[in-house]
């Protein structure tokens, strides 16, 4: 089985593989998105492989030369890395992992352009949450936010903040019924300081997951919850336009129960942009969804994680790069 790709797409839709990994020392399933510094760099994480098989940071330049900057140990230094990273002014790069720790329940860290790592966070499942498995983000002080999948006071997940000077604290706690549970990705914050995200559980009857808004004093308002038919289970962060209109993709649900792409006004009125199709659309446009959305010129980039023009080596596709027009 392969081990994952880092790869480039050109307008005209030729594929160029930049890396493939080879699951040993270099690492091995990259499992988020990429970031970029000035020098057209790339950095991002992989779940698995490296010194001892628990995931590494990496570096790939754009000539193709791929460094490990750090090889996750499995303990203290947390393991099985599931993000991306984010990178402040000063090169220092940080980012979550979902397991080991004190407590085998995931770690923030830091690491600092010379390699050194810090943990700013191991988590306590029962006290604080468990498994981050999105990333984290900085606000202009230096503080940083993200979600724990599960853990908690109510098991169901929380929003966390970590000052600059290492004070942890829970912003908000899921109970797991009409305010959601479960949180999968990474946040995003507007210009007043208030976070956005989605959690893959709770909401309505279904329990197809919610995207919720969480203002500054910690008060959560759900936005808008998800029906099945409309999406279910929101995997992947949002986005914001600048209007204000939130963007993401479910995995799961709509017409054919694949996924769908949505777009949520701040009104709170959600319009499902595609509903994936798979087999019975033609070409095959792709099943399940995942990874953030790119927003470029009123139009939005992803991919899935299956589906697509079948071959020998994937017979029930090996996914798709997908373009929707947003609404107007």
């Amino acid at each position: 089985m392969g081990c994952g790709a880092i790869f480039k797409l050109s307008p005209p839709g030729a594929v160029t593989a930049l890396y493939t990994f080879t699951g040993g020392s270099d690492g091995g399933k990259p499992h988020d998105t990429l970031i970029a510094d000035a020098a057209g760099n790339l950095y991002g994480t992989t779940l698995r492989g490296g010194a001892h098989n628990f995931g590494v940071v990496f570096k790939l330049t754009p000539g193709g030369v791929e460094t490990v900057l750090h090889s996750f140990a499995g303990g203290g230094d947390g393991a099985e890395p599931t993000a991306g990273l984010i990178m402040d002014g000063a090169g220092n790069f940080y980012g979550a992992t979902t397991g080991d720790g004190r407590l085998n329940a995931g770690t923030v860290f830091k690491l600092a352009p010379d390699g050194t790592q810090t943990v700013l966070h191991a988590f306590s499942p029962q006290r604080d949450g468990a498994r981050p498995l999105g990333g984290v983000i900085m606000d202009k002080h230096g503080n940083l936010y993200g979600a724990a999948y599960n853990g908690g006071d109510n098991r169901r997940g929380g929003i966390f903040k970590i000052r600059p000077n290492g004070k942890f604290s829970v912003l908000y706690s899921f109970t797991g019924g009409a305010d959601g549970s479960g949180p999968e990705s990474d946040l995003i914050m507007d210009r007043q300081g208030a976070l956005y995200g989605v959690t893959m559980q709770g909401g309505g009857p279904c329990n197809c997951g919610v995207v919720f808004r969480l203002a500054p004093d910690g008060t959560e308002t759900v936005l808008h919850s998800f029906t099945n038919f409309d999406g279910s289970s929101p995997g992947a962060g949002l986005i914001m336009g600048e209007r204000g209109n939130l963007y993401g993709i479910t995995f799961f649900g709509g017409r054919h129960g694949v996924g769908t792409v949505f777009q949520l006004s701040p009104d709170g009125t959600e319009t499902v942009l595609h509903s994936f199709a798979g087999d019975h659309a033609s070409p095959p446009d792709g099943v399940l969804p995942a990874g953030r959305l790119i927003l470029y010129m009123n139009k939005l980039y992803g991919t899935t994680a299956s589906g697509g023009p079948t071959t020998s080596g994937c017979p029930a596709g090996c996914g798709t790069v997908f373009e929707v027009k947003k609404a107007k």
